[in-house]
């Protein structure tokens, strides 16, 4: 998604031919070889990220030192329900727009939505979060997905959101304003900051 929206590719046949053209490899050896560069990654976290410490005191000085870098503009935090359409013929496409429509129905009208998106989502790499997908700034999402998410309260359920590979439901769970980001907002990326001339050698 990212790759696409950068090279403003608006569908999944047309990232196919792109990166052939671009790399001159076929779309699974990149694809491939992205998987085995997060499956890597995956593991260098758990055997050593997991035995690198850092103290919220740490996080909480380091952001005290460092104010002047985290004033932003203004952001939301989003989780997914995600419906796959790529790979689907009309009919399994069209029966995945009714089960999406059935389960946004359903959080509407007050199912926690921390449950369906785990029992729900299509998404593997978020459904095990409930969903939860991060937070993001004003410029860094799809303008038809920024639309639905800013300016709202939090709490706020979209409609379905059709994007290149499939269907979301999003909901905005945290507001953040424009200026200094609240410690909270920027602790994994302080705790990133301080991990990385520790994790590296380790």
């Amino acid at each position: 998604d990212e790759i696409m929206q950068q090279n403003e590719i608006q569908t999944v046949d047309e990232f196919e031919d792109w990166i052939p053209e671009r790399t001159g490899e076929p779309a699974e050896d990149l694809l491939d070889r992205m998987r085995e560069n997060f499956l890597s990654q995956s593991v260098l976290g758990q055997e050593v990220g997991s035995r690198i410490i850092i103290t919220p005191l740490e996080i909480e000085e380091y952001y005290n030192e460092h104010k002047e870098e985290y004033v932003r503009s203004e952001g939301v935090r989003i989780s997914q329900i995600f419906f796959e359409l790529a790979g689907k013929d009309a009919t399994e496409q069209e029966a995945s727009r009714k089960h999406a429509g059935e389960i946004l129905g359903r959080v509407q009208r007050g199912e926690p939505f921390y449950e369906m998106a785990t029992r729900f989502s299509e998404d593997l790499a978020t459904k095990e979060l409930g969903g939860d997908i991060g937070i993001y700034r004003r410029g860094m999402l799809r303008k038809e997905i920024e639309d639905a998410v800013f300016d709202k309260s939090r709490g706020t359920i979209t409609d379905l959101i059709e994007v290149p590979n499939g269907l979301l439901v999003l909901r905005v769970d945290q507001v953040f304003r424009e200026g200094l980001a609240e410690l909270e907002e920027v602790q994994e990326e302080i705790r990133t900051m301080i991990g990385g001339p520790r994790y590296a050698p380790a």
